[in-house]
């Protein structure tokens, strides 16, 4: 077993032995000492010896109490012996026993079972039968009592139906076939020694010559004691086939029982073959018997055995490192498979050690959020339809005091602005991919700064008006070209911020798992980079909290301006709205609440702006009231009176 790196400690046994000798062998396996055996790891022992050491050696178990400390097996079978087993049934509780499997011998159990000293002048029997039944054949003895005549041999009273009683037998066979072989060497008479001679004598007076002859044949059999031993002389009674028995040594049903716990089977179908041959090509046949206390079946370990998801990292000695080990985790995410950890794929987590495919969900409002799918759609066809007919009407009605007077060009590129915001929620529907990702991250600043920047300008413009109309009879020159450069500027600047932006991290889609690790989400990265996302609309914040500077600045100015109120209005509504996205969207961890939360803003702030800048110009277009113009007449104030 050493050779194999199986066994961690072997300790052979001398000739001469005492129990000082037992004695240090086993304190040999606790490390020297009985001290501290309670916190001790139960040893696996395996005996290789005889009944006489066997028989010593559970003795002082039992003496010193170790039994909870050990779990034994006999490999030459113990506990099927009654010199072995009586008295020490408590220590051998649990043991299990390697022993040869025989047939019962027919006729044998019957034969034994009724013998009666009585009849039978065997002086053996007489002593057997007085030391079992603890009675006296003859009056002589008054040390003890007389034996009844009642007395009979019983399963496991004077007789053990699985007492190897072939060794017997095949003992007997043994010193015939040793004679035999002897006898027809000897007496061949094609030997020279018998050329002159008819008959054949042996004489007793050289038996001492004979005797080594016939030792040396029985050494050489071996007939089917179990072992894988050499035959040097194949007999017709020897067996093929090489069978155990494991039994177990309990105490159930109120007394202590030889259980069968499992046989072991190998065939040999050619005594000439090696016992080393036999192994590798033939696959033993192992049976094992299980009933209701197969729980008490003895464990021996070295090493715990490492739970799911670590691996065994076994001991430098040679001789441990079969049976002992450390246990190591795996790197996160990896299974343990055959003491190695394999890592499980980006799109699988571990499960009972098992690498199981997580469902895959799109970043997406087509993908995650479908029930919101349909009434962006319905809201975003809605608005592009009413920004293409408030642009047609417009264009339509371009000469017109209304249209003129609220310059043209500024209310085209708002409405190219808000036309912008409506398309932005597209980009999120789709799946990301570098070109959606790209649009995501540069759309809505785009959008946002094509409606701020133009009202920028003119809620400037007329502040320029009214402020400078005190000192001034003419009105502030603004050209519609500057204004249209200022506008461009801008969102230039806004497009080079979005390219340092990719340059620095491009909105590559990527897969990222969820915190439960119930699903993957594929989405853009710049989704997860809050800060960068803040810095591409901060130019956007920037730009409106000016632009509702300028209306609060305009606030009190004419009536017959209505613009600047309706900017007003727009902008202090677009403050709130602005508010509630910033606080909702950076303090939330949950998926797809961004792509919701962006898309809500453009659409929000999209209506907003089209029905808070151009729902009155729209109304004095088409359905003019003369009140209309009696109000603009009547309040038509001078310059002074403001």
């Amino acid at each position: 077993m050493i050779n194999h790196d199986i066994a961690i400690k072997m300790i052979g046994l001398p000739y001469h032995l005492t129990k000082s000798v037992y004695e240090s062998v086993l304190q040999n396996l606790f490390g020297g000492s009985y001290k501290n055996k309670e916190k001790r790891r139960s040893i696996g022992l395996i005996l290789f010896t005889n009944k006489q050491d066997t028989s010593a050696i559970f003795s002082l178990i039992q003496e010193h109490n170790l039994k909870n400390n050990l779990a034994i097996i006999c490999v030459y079978g113990c506990t099927n012996y009654v010199e072995i087993t009586h008295g020490k049934e408590a220590a051998l509780n649990g043991t299990l026993s390697l022993d040869i499997a025989y047939d019962r011998v027919q006729g044998f159990e019957n034969y034994y079972l009724n013998l009666n000293p009585y009849d039978d002048p065997d002086p053996e029997l007489k002593s057997v039968w007085e030391n079992i039944f603890n009675c006296s054949l003859s009056a002589n003895n008054a040390s003890k009592n007389l034996c009844t005549g009642e007395e009979r041999f019983s399963e496991e009273v004077g007789y053990y139906s699985q007492t190897p009683v072939h060794t017997v037998i095949y003992a007997v066979y043994s010193i015939a076939d040793s004679l035999e072989l002897f006898i027809d060497h000897l007496c061949n008479i094609r030997k020279v020694h018998m050329k002159d001679f008819k008959e054949c004598f042996l004489n007793a007076s050289d038996r001492d010559e004979y005797s080594e002859a016939v030792r040396q044949l029985l050494n050489w059999l071996s007939y089917s004691d179990g072992t894988l031993d050499d035959f040097k002389t194949p007999f017709i009674r020897i067996n093929r086939t090489i069978k155990y028995d494991i039994h177990q040594f309990l105490f159930t049903e109120g007394k202590y029982r030889n259980v069968l716990r499992g046989s072991w089977e190998l065939y040999r179908p050619n005594l000439s073959i090696s016992p080393e041959e036999v192994l590798y090509s033939t696959r033993p046949k192992f049976t094992f018997v299980t009933d209701d206390i197969l729980s008490l079946v003895p464990i021996i370990l070295c090493s715990d055995p490492c739970p799911l998801g670590e691996i065994r990292i076994k001991e430098t000695s040679l001789q441990k490192s079969m049976c002992c080990w450390k246990c190591q985790k795996c790197q996160y995410n990896s299974i343990s498979h055959n003491d190695s950890c394999i890592p499980c794929g980006k799109k699988e987590k571990v499960e009972s050690n098992e690498c199981k495919t997580i469902p895959e969900i799109e970043a997406s409002m087509a993908g995650a959020c479908g029930k919101f799918l349909y009434i962006y759609i319905v809201l975003i066809f809605v608005g592009l339809c009413l920004v293409l007919g408030v642009t047609g009407l417009f264009i339509y009605f371009k000469s017109n005091r209304i249209v003129s007077c609220s310059e043209w060009d500024l209310n085209c590129l708002i409405l190219v602005g808000i036309k912008i915001l409506f398309c932005c929620p597209i980009v999120y529907m789709i799946r990301p991919s570098i070109i959606s990702c790209v649009f995501r991250e540069l759309l809505p600043g785009m959008g946002f700064l094509m409606c701020y920047v133009p009202l920028l300008t003119r809620t400037h413009q007329i502040y320029k008006s009214f402020v400078c109309g005190k000192t001034s009879v003419s009105k502030p020159a603004s050209h519609p070209i500057f204004q249209a450069f200022i506008v461009f500027g801008i969102v230039f600047l806004q497009i080079m911020i979005s390219i340092l932006r990719f340059v620095l991290t491009l909105p590559n889609p990527n897969f990222v798992m969820s915190p439960n690790k119930d699903f993957i989400i594929f989405q853009c990265n710049g989704v997860t980079h809050l800060v960068p996302f803040l810095v591409n609309l901060l130019l956007s914040v920037c730009t409106m909290g000016l632009c509702t500077f300028n209306a609060f600045r305009i606030r009190h100015f004419p009536k017959n301006n209505n613009e600047a109120r309706h900017i007003g209005v727009t902008m202090y509504i677009s403050c709130v709205i602005w508010g509630v996205f910033l606080s909702s969207y950076y303090p939330e961890k949950q998926f797809f609440l961004s792509e919701l939360l962006i898309s809500a803003l453009c659409i929000f702030l999209g209506y907003l702006t089209l029905i808070g800048l151009f729902i009155n110009k729209v109304r004095l277009l088409l359905c003019p009231l003369p009140s209309d113009n009696n109000l603009n007449n009547q309040q038509m104030l001078s310059l002074q009176t403001i």
